[in-house]
């Protein structure tokens, strides 16, 4: 037995972006050789901002994230934004972010209690620590998703608590220490919805004039980052999902798209994430957005995407994220069910940020290396000509080049069948670990049949069967 992914390497080549969708599988993206790419990673919320329940919040430890990340093998993760400087819904009491992508200029005090914002100047210091931590990134060779806007500050969100009966926001109104809340800028913007409450409307195209502010922020994210090749742009963290809350991120959309395309000449991918707490998944699809991440707790349209994520294309790259699904939840189960059925998988990771999420369940060690293994996979096989086939495999988890080779997962204690009929031949097998990647050797198996394979333990494993080399495939290929 062997533990080929159980040692990641120390040391990663910087990426080889950009991203484009990839033509042979549109499931995926593929980089500037051509090569499809699996997208898998964690991300935690604190990976561009400081935050934290204490005034200044503790450093985030951007070197020991990076070391992190190659460790376990990943390559994706979502470079996290907050827009509001003081508040949050999960937490009962005083919780703050810095720095803020506005500079805080004064004269005069927000709500707060610090100096209010300029919103036609920007803070430096955001946009340098952007441009460093995406550089830092790429040369880690990690694909970041740089988000754009927040919906978590444009105003109270239900919050599940430890009581089910309760979903409420828990804390103050984040919106009260929003830039574009009322007295809390010099410019005299009140983004307010009426009332002076924030729910959302900033994020709409009611105010011309916020707008526009919003897009010059935009543009600058895109001075900032739409050189590098690791890059794709988030629109939005599970903003409200209300009817003027769409036509927002459509317009967002486009207007990214539209200036990195004039900034820099060329197109970076655009990924629309699930919303909250109006969810529809059908909203995302009908998006010109080239990947989405879906929802999964209650909505119209959500699927079974933690147990049982539907194998149909939509036409769009899907990235899986247990942000969107538990929360912080999900195992390595979750992780090999949505690679073979052709997605990306995102593991919301709390890495010691207890307070950003407390409602459990423990984080899964096993989730996080389960998706350096698939990584790993990824590039041992010819992921772009590689789709899923459910119906090859008893177990309903298989992605497969019929005739070539086979990855499929079974999830349960027991043998299981692969349907060889159509692929006559000679197949070597290699049973994987879910968890730890320690791979052994299994019996071959002869194609033009339905062979049963035998576990090597009472446990879920991986198989991966590939044509033997001195077999070349019928037609002449090798």
């Amino acid at each position: 037995m062997t533990g080929r992914a159980a040692t990641m390497r120390a040391t990663r080549t910087a990426t080889y972006g950009p991203l484009v969708v990839d033509s042979r599988n549109p499931r995926y993206f593929a980089d500037r050789n051509g090569r499809t790419v699996l997208l898998a990673g964690s991300h935690t919320w604190a990976t561009l901002q400081e935050a934290a329940p204490i005034d200044p919040p503790k450093p985030f430890d951007w070197s020991a994230w990076m070391e992190f990340m190659v460790a376990h093998g990943h390559n994706f993760m979502r470079l996290w934004t907050w827009e509001n400087a003081k508040w949050g819904s999960w937490w009962d009491g005083d919780y703050y972010f810095e720095p803020l992508a506005w500079a805080r200029t004064g004269p005069g005090l927000a709500a707060d209690g610090k100096p209010r914002f300029d919103l036609c100047t920007f803070d430096e210091e955001w946009f340098r620590r952007l441009r460093e931590r995406a550089v830092d990134s790429r040369d880690h060779g990690v694909y970041i998703a740089v988000m754009l806007f927040q919906g978590w500050s444009a105003g109270p969100k239900p919050f599940d608590s430890w009581t089910p009966d309760r979903p409420v926001a828990q804390g103050p109104n984040p919106w009260l220490g929003h830039p574009f809340a009322s007295g809390n800028n010099v410019n005299d913007i009140d983004a307010s919805a009426p009332g002076g409450q924030g729910d959302g409307w900033l994020h709409t195209l009611r105010d011309r004039r916020a707008l526009e502010l919003l897009e010059d922020y935009v543009r600058r994210v895109v001075d900032t980052v739409g050189d590098l090749d690791n890059v794709m742009y988030e629109i939005c963290n599970e903003d409200d999902g209300t009817p003027g809350n769409t036509a927002w991120q459509y317009h967002m959309v486009e207007f990214v798209r539209d200036y990195q395309r004039a900034r820099w000449g060329g197109s970076l991918p655009v990924l629309m994430t699930a919303q909250y707490p109006n969810p529809d998944n059908d909203v995302l699809f009908a998006s010109s957005a080239e990947a989405v991440s879906p929802f999964g707790w209650h909505g119209r349209g959500n699927d079974r995407w933690q147990d049982d994520p539907p194998a149909g294309h939509r036409g769009k790259v899907v990235i899986s994220d247990t942000d969107h699904l538990w929360g912080v939840g999900g195992t390595a189960d979750f992780v090999w069910r949505s690679v073979t059925r052709g997605h990306n998988v995102l593991y919301m990771d709390t890495w010691g940020y207890d307070h950003m999420e407390v409602r459990g369940p423990e984080l899964d060690a096993g989730a996080r290396t389960a998706m350096g293994i698939a990584v790993d996979l990824a590039g041992r096989i010819d992921l772009g000509v590689t789709f899923p086939h459910s119906e090859l495999s008893s177990t309903g988890f298989a992605l497969a080049a019929p005739g070539r080779h086979y990855l499929v997962y079974q999830p349960y204690p027991w043998r299981f069948r692969i349907d060889l009929r159509d692929a006559p031949g000679s197949f070597a097998t290699t049973w994987i670990h879910p968890e730890t990647g320690a791979e052994t050797i299994g019996t071959p198996l002869t194609g033009g049949q339905v062979p049963y394979c035998i576990l090597p333990s009472e446990r879920s494993w991986l198989l991966l069967i590939t044509r033997d080399p001195a077999d070349p495939e019928p037609g002449g290929a090798g």
